[in-house]
């Protein structure tokens, strides 16, 4: 990615680094990920090719921009709740708490990209990017046989497995319930 997120964003940079964002996910909402083109995202978005190209190598590296873009809101709201230091179950809320606002848009674009193709692989390796930088502090019971980073590992899939559960697969399940079923898979390695 040209464009990168240790740098602060010039407003002219944010404004444009918005709106092929944005564009992105209004596309995402129509059609799958691997039929949309940089033509297409430059069309909607209204900006040149060379803009585009100014900022990103390709419509993967877009992607990439757009899963960053969606970790810094997760984020966000967990400092916005005074949450300083994030624990798995307020990190998880988060990412819960995002999908949920942007629920029919999440269901279409899910529906329009299969668990195999690049944009779910790249949405997964996301998620799980986040939820793991909060599950390297989880400390495992002391009664726990496990290593740390298989613990870390398992717990990560399971949280990933509830959300690709209630997100993708079912609709009628809430979020209590998915927090019981968190609580009961992952209560005999950790007190989550």
């Amino acid at each position: 990615m040209k464009y990168t997120a240790y740098e602060k964003p010039t407003k002219s940079a944010k404004r444009v680094l918005d709106a092929f964002a944005g564009t992105l996910f209004s596309l995402l909402c129509t059609k799958p990920f691997d039929e949309i083109s940089v033509n297409e995202i430059c069309e909607e978005s209204t900006y040149p090719r060379a803009t585009f190209y100014n900022y990103f190598d390709d419509k993967y590296d877009l992607l990439n921009y757009f899963w960053y873009r969606l970790a810094m809101l997760v984020m966000k709201e967990n400092v916005k709740s005074a949450v300083l230091k994030s624990t798995p179950r307020e990190m998880f809320d988060g990412v819960y708490n995002l999908l949920t606002e942007h629920e029919p848009a999440i269901r279409t674009i899910l529906a329009l990209n299969s668990f195999e193709s690049y944009f779910f692989v790249s949405c997964r390796l996301y998620l799980k990017k986040i939820l793991q930088d909060v599950s390297d502090v989880i400390p495992a019971r002391k009664d726990c046989p496990i290593p740390q980073a298989l613990l870390n590992e398992h717990h990560c899939n399971i949280l990933l497995m509830l959300l690709e559960w209630r997100f993708k697969l079912t609709s009628n399940t809430s979020k209590k319930q998915i927090y019981e079923y968190a609580d009961y898979l992952l209560k005999d390695f950790i007190d989550y």
